[in-house]
Parts: C-alpha cells; sequence; structure tokens
C-alpha cells in the first residue's frame, strides 16, 4: 500500500503483485500525487536512455529524441515556477506548480540563461529556427520563449548587437542587405572563404562598407574531455585519428591501439 498525508493513498495492480507485468500500473482511489511519485519513483532508477526518449517524444508530437547517454539527470517533483509570461495569455496567471520537472547535460550543466527567461535574455530567432519548430509541432514551446528581437530593432541601431551568422541568412533574414558598417568575424577554415555564398557574403559586406575579419577557432574536443568521454563509455580500445600526436594517448589511457594510414582492422 502507498501512503501519505491527508489519507491519500494507493497500491500497483494485482498483475504487477503477481509478477505478470515488469512496468506495473497504480491503482489508487484518490491522489495524483501519489501515482506520480511513485512512477518517477521507478523510472528513476531505470536508465533513462530507455524510456525518457519515448516520453518525450509522445509528449511533443515529435521525434526529436533518439537513444543517448542523458548525463547529470535530474528528476525533480513539485517545482515551483515563475509566472507564466503575462504577454501570452488573456488572463491573470499565478505561479505554477509543475509536477514533474526533467532536466540534464546543457539546462543543468552550462551556466547560460535559458532562452525562455523573460527577465534577462532577449534573443533574435532566424527564420530558419522558427520554420524547424513548426515542423516538429513545436508552435507552443516556441510562444513560451524570450520577447523576440525583431530585424527592424537591429537595423535601427545595430552596433548594440552580436549575432552568430551564417549565409543562408542573408536572404531569409536580412532581405539581401545587412547594416551599415557590419564587421563579420569569421571563425571557420580561410579555405571555404572561397565558396560561392561566402565570396556573396563578403561583397554584401562591401556594399555596406563593412570587413570581414578572419579569427580561426578550433572545433575540435579538448584534451580533458577525450579523456572524460573514453573514461565515461569505458572504451575497450581506442584508436587515434585526425591527430598529429597520436602515440600522446597512451600516455592518459589504456586500450590504445596505433594504425598507420592505409592499414586494416579486423573487428571480430
Amino acid at each position: 500500500m502507498l501512503t501519505e498525508l491527508n489519507g491519500k493513498g494507493g497500491c500497483v495492480c494485482e498483475p504487477a503483485r503477481k509478477g505478470e507485468l515488469r512496468c506495473p500500473l497504480i491503482v489508487r482511489p484518490t491522489s495524483e500525487d501519489v501515482v506520480t511519485g511513485e512512477l518517477f519513483g521507478i523510472l528513476r532508477v531505470l536508465n533513462a536512455r530507455w524510456w525518457l526518449p519515448d516520453l518525450l517524444n509522445h509528449a511533443l508530437g515529435s521525434e526529436r529524441f533518439h537513444r543517448q547517454v542523458f548525463r547529470d539527470l535530474r528528476i525533480e517533483l513539485w517545482q515551483k515556477q515563475r509566472t507564466y509570461p503575462r504577454q501570452h495569455l488573456e488572463w491573470t496567471e499565478g505561479q505554477t506548480e509543475v509536477d514533474c520537472v526533467i532536466t540534464w547535460e546543457i539546462a543543468s550543466e552550462t551556466p547560460i540563461p535559458r532562452p525562455e527567461s523573460t527577465e534577462h535574455v532577449r534573443v533574435f530567432f532566424p527564420k530558419f529556427f522558427e520554420e524547424s519548430f513548426r515542423r516538429k509541432k513545436l508552435e507552443t514551446f516556441f510562444s513560451l520563449m524570450s520577447p523576440a528581437i525583431g530585424m527592424d530593432e537591429i537595423r535601427s541601431n545595430p552596433s548594440r548587437f552580436v549575432m552568430l551568422f551564417r549565409p543562408s541568412m542573408m536572404d531569409s533574414d536580412f532581405g539581401g542587405r545587412l547594416p551599415e558598417l557590419s564587421r563579420c568575424l569569421y571563425s571557420r577554415w580561410s579555405g571555404y572563404l572561397e565558396q560561392t555564398e561566402w565570396q556573396t557574403t563578403k561583397m554584401k559586406l562591401q556594399e555596406v562598407s563593412g570587413d570581414l575579419i578572419e579569427a580561426h577557432t578550433s572545433g575540435h574536443i579538448y584534451h580533458d574531455d577525450i579523456i572524460e568521454f573514453v573514461k565515461q563509455i569505458n572504451a575497450k580500445t581506442v584508436i587515434p585519428i585526425h591527430t598529429f600526436e597520436p602515440e600522446k594517448f597512451a600516455g592518459v589511457m589504456s586500450g590504445v591501439r596505433l594504425l598507420a594510414d592505409g592499414e586494416t582492422l579486423n573487428l571480430s
């Protein structure tokens, strides 16, 4: 029998008591909180990769989530949330208590304000972002995001804004013309600048007396993160590739095997 204060209670269904079900249903006469507590108490001890993607995809009506490792997964019950954004309601809504809040990885580890916050962060949503959310039937979630920064606001005072830009945004978001005196900080391989889309971007920058500055940054994983990744997956064999110093891997992890270019490895 599952019990709590005020006389609320419940129990697992009879087939589960007899061992005929591996995922028992919970039968209760009064309290939905008992169901929530018992259900997520069971899910907490199961590997989330086998149930969380299905739960999220079914709830959102999309196939956005796949089998993966949910690092630093947190399941918190009955959490108080900020007042619902007033601009999205025709009535006054008070504070909300959410039965279950599930977070992992970015949401729980990265000290970056979350985009649905209306207190600290306003963001610009590119057209491809909006279209992607509509294809995935996530319009409701999109409406909960911060009040957006519009293109008119950017053009009226461009020096106030910095933007993660890609050439595909030139027509869809900027209508073929960048704000005056735009500066583009280019951090990719210089060879890509010879591609048509970047040649066009440089021409568009010249039209508004702007410029492009190369400031290359690496997209490769950091040294400590490689070690942590290999440790987390408990790799039996590690074959270094795409590196100038593969022999150094043997000094920081076990199971390292070095292969020469063109050498065949037979997997059994």
